[in-house]
């Protein structure tokens, strides 16, 4: 689904074919009576006055509007919760996806599609796995953040019970002949206290390790964070006996056998996405790491990033998610003018700035507003380009 999900945001961000209309209306709670239809239809009628004014047919207008409201029907008007959605729109191009996050009423027409609100489904469409383990059962889920599906794991036992109808291991104690109240060896003495424990965690130890092998074949590469489900002791065996390199710290504690597919989904997500959110927290305190060490290679100052961005330049953006700095952005002169609000042929910069850094392969990271660095709209890391001159070679 991720490649799926970057192919897509890639064209759409190398569209330029306009008139674009992009559409993001926020998520409903279960049990709202709150009317989203007549919300979509006041961003409609506002993204068709802004098509109009720039001079575009009234005709193509209209079926453009009447694409959208199809889609919008299709992807959970009539559902409860009704999803976060984000639609876009142009004469060749229809798309429509569920957000699993927030984000705010918003229109926006123009050139091309406005993107910086879709930017974080790239993370959040990042598949993951579920490894839900118990003495009775094994299973290998393939989940993202609104899906799942079971994979089959070759090789690996069924159960504990499957591991041991195969085992040549059986308890050892060391027995020697001792006094019984018949005299001298009549009788036998145990020694090994806890002998008994010790071969049950033997046994669980080395289910643990043909379960992992079977993991390890399943997911080669090793990349994908792998969420554990279980009860503590049989997790901490696992851990121990793992060799896959990306288990999440924190894993879904108690009997996996009592929950669903998508009840083991569920639960892993919400895991999965803080392990995101820390990601995002990691790289605000980058940014401040460097801009403190390193403030050549930082900077907060949009005139700066969005022609820095533009020529491929930006490593890492964090932008506000919440605000828009309108103006326009000349790419041939470089010429930038920033406005207090949009007026006509404006775009938002921190768009610009989000979606060049995209397509130069740096990193974005859309920010709530208040935990931006220092309160800016945007702060970016640069690439610092170098020159290598080839030895003998004369400067031109």
């Amino acid at each position: 689904m991720q490649d799926r999900i970057y192919d897509e945001i890639m064209a759409l961000a190398r569209y330029h074919g306009g008139p674009c209309l992009s559409v993001f209306l926020p998520a409903l709670p279960r049990g709202s009576d709150r009317p989203r239809s007549a919300r979509f239809e006041r961003l409609l009628e506002a993204g068709a006055r802004q098509l109009l004014a720039s001079g575009h047919d009234q005709t193509m207008v209209a079926a453009t509007l009447a694409s959208l409201r199809g889609q919008a029907a299709d992807q959970g008007f009539g559902m409860s919760p009704q999803p976060a959605l984000a639609l876009f729109a142009a004469p060749d191009v229809l798309r429509t996806y569920r957000l699993p996050y927030g984000v705010a009423e918003l229109t926006v027409a123009g050139r091309r599609f406005y993107l910086k609100p879709l930017f974080p489904l790239l993370s959040y469409s990042t598949p993951f796995y579920v490894l839900a383990l118990s003495k009775n059962r094994v299973r290998l889920l393939r989940a993202t953040c609104d899906d799942v599906e079971p994979l089959e794991l070759a090789g690996a036992p069924a159960s504990l019970a499957d591991t041991l109808k195969y085992d040549d291991f059986a308890p050892q104690h060391q027995v020697h002949p001792g006094k019984t109240s018949r005299g001298v060896g009549d009788g036998a003495v145990f020694y090994g206290h806890g002998a008994i424990a010790d071969t049950a965690k033997e046994e669980l130890r080395r289910y643990c390790q043909q379960v992992d092998r079977a993991v390890c074949e399943a997911l080669p590469h090793g990349e994908a964070l792998l969420v554990l489900a279980g009860v503590r002791y049989l997790l901490a065996l696992y851990r121990a006996a793992s060799r896959y390199p990306a288990i999440a710290t924190d894993a879904v504690v108690g009997s996996p056998d009592r929950l669903s597919d998508e009840a083991l989904r569920a639960r892993a997500w919400a895991l999965v996405r803080s392990v995101l959110d820390r990601r995002q927290v990691a790289a605000v305190a980058h940014y401040d790491g460097l801009a403190a060490s390193h403030p050549q290679d930082a900077t907060s100052y949009l005139r700066t990033i969005v022609p820095a961005a533009r020529d491929g330049r930006v490593e890492m953006l964090l932008v506000s998610g919440d605000e828009q700095q309108w103006g326009t952005y000349d790419e041939a002169t470089g010429a930038l003018e920033l406005h207090s609000s949009a007026k006509a042929g404006d775009e938002d910069l921190l768009d610009v700035a989000a979606v060049q850094t995209f397509l130069h392969g740096g990193d974005v990271y859309v920010v709530p507003a208040g935990q931006m660095p220092g309160g800016a709209l945007c702060a970016a890391t640069l690439r610092q380009w170098t020159v290598t001159r080839v030895q003998g070679s004369q400067p031109a």
